[in-house]
């Protein structure tokens, strides 16, 4: 999932290891960091807590990722159904990890006068 660098500040939470994204993280091209969601910490590193600073290679990037956070247990992120993308998608189903989202300029709407 990509999130923008405030997303866990807005949502509340924080990673139980490491750190949120910060601005650095949504500028790198393309994104290095990532942060991962603590059944897949439990699953894949057996729960180390030295986790911070490794890296991740996901299915859906050619990239490394290096982790820089692990999020509490239960952390999940739920839209909207209707503006889901997936087939069959579940609002209530756990994250195995954020990617900073990287907004172009041209993407942003004009403010509101």
């Amino acid at each position: 999932m990509r999130v923008t660098t405030d997303y866990f500040k807005a949502a509340g939470v924080q990673p139980v290891f490491g750190q949120a994204f910060t601005e650095a993280d949504a500028v790198a091209d393309p994104s290095s960091t990532i942060i991962i969601g603590y059944d897949l910490w439990q699953r894949r590193f057996n729960g180390d807590p030295n986790v911070v600073g490794r890296t991740l290679q996901i299915s859906r990037s050619q990239n490394r990722h290096t982790i820089i956070g692990v999020m509490p247990p239960d952390v999940r992120f739920m839209p909207s159904p209707n503006v889901a993308q997936e087939p069959n998608y579940n609002v209530d189903s756990k994250v195995d990890y954020w990617l900073p989202a990287r907004i172009a300029p041209n993407q942003l709407k004009a403010p509101m006068a």
